[in-house]
């Protein structure tokens, strides 16, 4: 069917105005005219005017229609064209978008993956270049990163495994040292006995010339050296006693910390010249501690210039740790011992003063006994009486003579030279005798 509008263009609403307006001024009062008219003639007459009148408003009409097909057939054909040209315009819109989407998608992800497959057979050299600065770009940007990373972990891997390799051989070696001190300061001996054998066995692991232990005085300001191993008699007189503070001995413990030096370059608060004299290029001091508290301090000797790394300072102060425990762990069994003895002697105490009791409650009943002997003149009785007295007095003279023996003087925590100035000043107090007494010279504490 036609189309029910008029089309506004090629002045097509001007003549169908105009034919309007023709109908209804012209057409229009004419049929309306000829309709009313009752005479025949008359009408005849009308239909001749209608007949001149009509034709031209038909042509007319003939003109707009001709113009409104040639109206239609143009929008026709410019709709044609328009949907021809988006069809065309939808193809080029398609070929673009693929050319797009293969430069902005395919031809990354290509490359991605054609690196991808190169990294695969292991040629970590491979690098994707970065088209742009998108997201892509950004995907190519951290691919390179890792491909450089990967690069350089593959290229330094061998030495990455022999560093690896050498620091658990270091760990391992740290292990059995441990080990083996650990084992030999739980064997049974005495103090001395635990030090040299750990000396010997640190000294001979760590390659050292010579070691010595030092352990503090009972008044904590003195160093004395309790054990050494390869030092000679020289230098351990020289050494027997160090004030806390001085050289570097002192100044571990001191500080409770672990030192090394060169004596090569002496610095005169942490070194001696006893140390540069005897050829000594590099010595080490470690702790000994008990409860984080230093009881002393060892040291290790090296006739050739050595460095120490931060495991090594580690290993010297865990096994500075394990002597400071052997150490404390044997006073404490000491002073068990001394428990002990000391139960034991109060137990014997006891015993000893019930029988001098007796032996004199026994001899009182015989001196009683030998009175009334001589009010009777009774010698039979008289030698009796005395017999039995002078073994009393004898079994008496046995028990005192034991309990001298088992509880003499003893030295509680004392040094030797507080405990023998005690005794002559007690021996002053009781007897009135002058005493004097004078030390020379310092030494390590004896043991108990």
């Amino acid at each position: 069917g036609r189309p029910l509008f008029i089309p506004r263009d090629s002045e097509i609403p001007e003549d169908v105005a105009t034919l309007s307006k023709y109908w209804h001024l012209e057409l229009g009062p004419l049929l309306r005219s000829i309709a009313r008219q009752p005479d025949r003639i008359m009408r005849q007459n009308e239909f001749t005017k209608f007949d001149m009148v009509v034709v031209p408003f038909v042509d007319g009409i003939n003109r707009v229609v001709l113009k409104m097909e040639h109206s239609y057939a143009r929008n026709t054909n410019i709709l044609r064209l328009s949907q021809v040209s988006l069809i065309g315009l939808a193809i080029i819109g398609t070929l673009i978008l693929i050319r797009f989407f293969f430069v902005l998608v395919i031809r990354p992800v290509g490359l991605l993956s054609e690196g991808i497959h190169r990294m695969e057979r292991e040629d970590f050299g491979v690098r994707v270049p970065v088209l742009k600065q998108d997201e892509f770009g950004d995907l190519s940007d951290g691919f390179n990163h890792m491909a450089e990373h990967l690069q350089a972990l593959y290229e330094t891997l061998e030495e990455r495994v022999a560093a690896k390799t050498r620091d658990l051989t270091e760990k391992n070696r740290e292990l059995e040292i441990l080990y083996a001190i650990s084992g030999l300061l739980h064997e049974p001996g005495d103090a001395d006995t635990l030090c040299r054998g750990f000396l010997r066995r640190t000294q001979t692991m760590l390659g050292a010339s010579a070691s010595s232990v030092r352990l503090l005085d009972s008044g904590a300001k003195s160093l004395c050296i309790t054990v050494g191993e390869g030092l000679d008699d020289a230098f351990m007189d020289s050494e027997a006693v160090l004030a806390c503070g001085d050289c570097m001995c002192g100044a571990a413990v001191e500080r409770n910390l672990t030192f090394f030096t060169e004596t090569d370059t002496p610095n005169p608060e942490m070194t001696r010249e006893t140390c540069r004299r005897a050829g000594y290029r590099t010595v080490a001091a470690a702790t000994i501690p008990v409860d984080k508290r230093p009881i002393g301090v060892y040291n290790l000797y090296f006739k050739e210039p050595r460095s120490f790394s931060e495991s090594d300072r580690k290993l010297l102060e865990a096994l500075g740790q394990q002597l400071g425990t052997a150490l404390d762990k044997q006073r404490l069994q000491a002073r068990e011992r001394d428990l002990a003895v000391s139960e034991e002697r109060n137990l014997l105490a006891r015993e000893l003063h019930d029988s001098i009791a007796q032996g004199l409650a026994f001899l009182n009943l015989q001196v009683q006994m030998l009175d009334s002997a001589l009010q009777r003149n009774d010698n039979a009785e008289m030698q009796e009486t005395l017999e039995r007295i002078r073994l009393g007095v004898q079994e008496s003279y046995d028990d005192v003579r034991e309990l001298l023996v088992h509880f003499r003087t003893r030295i509680d925590q004392q040094d030797l030279d507080e405990a023998i100035e005690a005794a002559l000043r007690r021996l002053a107090e009781q007897t009135s005798v002058a005493t004097h007494f004078e030390v020379q010279g310092d030494g390590a504490a004896l043991d108990p």
